[in-house]
């Protein structure tokens, strides 16, 4: 149990397939998965520098980048299973993109961060087949033709100082993941017959943000060398995760 919810519910029914055949060889099942994929990727970007202020020279950097990918990919699944024989195939283009931007001044001694990212994962061609096991009598597992790809954009925050006494420096950065869609495993129950029917669908609305502070004080005396300094880092990652659970089947009021 996992929250309170069977382990199942965290799980794909490709997953859970290829831990019970694994575990069970007479519930093996036989799968042949050819995947084509092809990608065109492009990047803009513009580059700037500051002036080290010892070495008096000029370092180079990137300033902003825009990368763009346009994967497409064709799957074909063969699969087996007891009566089961069936051919699927899928083809999905699934664009992503990435925005970096940074800015350094002060002769390098500070600098800020930025980037914003969205990407999606195609869905198993496994997880979208349209079938029914009822191999086992209190447990149903269904296919989902219509699960579409995940989806997830992260945003990333990142300060650097250095122009504190002694060459104390800090550094403060947070990222944050937010799912706009992703895979879950649905549990409806029947108390009247005990048969547990697992599907998988589409959730949104589950994200992690990290937050992370990390001072670095001087110090004269230290074990790793005079005017070295002791790092002190504080980090916390607040997250939730949406579980679904379908609700059950009332029993008839007699």
């Amino acid at each position: 149990m996992l929250g309170g919810f069977p382990a199942e519910v965290y799980s794909s029914p490709s997953q859970i397939d290829a831990l019970a055949a694994f575990f069970d060889p007479a519930n093996s099942y036989d799968s042949r998965d050819l995947d084509y994929s092809n990608s065109v990727n492009m990047t803009l970007y513009s580059n700037s520098y500051y002036i080290h202020p010892l070495a008096r020279m000029k370092i180079s950097y990137q300033r902003f980048a825009l990368e763009l990918g346009t994967p497409l990919t064709h799957e074909r699944l063969h699969y087996r299973r007891g009566t089961l024989d069936t051919l699927a195939r899928q083809t999905v283009f699934l664009p992503k993109a990435t925005f970096r931007f940074r800015n350094v001044w002060k002769g390098g001694l500070r600098s800020i961060n930025c980037n914003i990212r969205f990407e999606q994962e195609r869905t198993l061609l496994l997880d979208r087949i349209n079938f029914r096991d009822d191999s086992k009598p209190l447990i149903v597992k269904l296919g989902n033709p219509d699960l579409k790809p995940k989806a997830m954009t992260s945003l990333g925050f990142s300060y650097y100082d250095a122009t504190g006494p002694k060459n104390a420096s800090y550094n403060i950065a947070g990222n944050f993941f937010y799912h706009h869609r992703d895979i879950a495993q649905s549990l409806i129950y029947d108390p009247i017959t005990g048969v547990s029917t697992y599907r998988p669908m589409n959730i949104s609305g589950a994200y992690r943000a990290t937050p992370n502070l990390a001072p670095t004080a001087p110090s004269t005396r230290s074990a790793i060398g005079p005017g070295m300094p002791i790092p002190e880092q504080i980090s916390t990652t607040p997250r939730t995760t949406p579980c679904w659970r379908m609700p059950s089947r009332a029993a008839p009021t007699p």
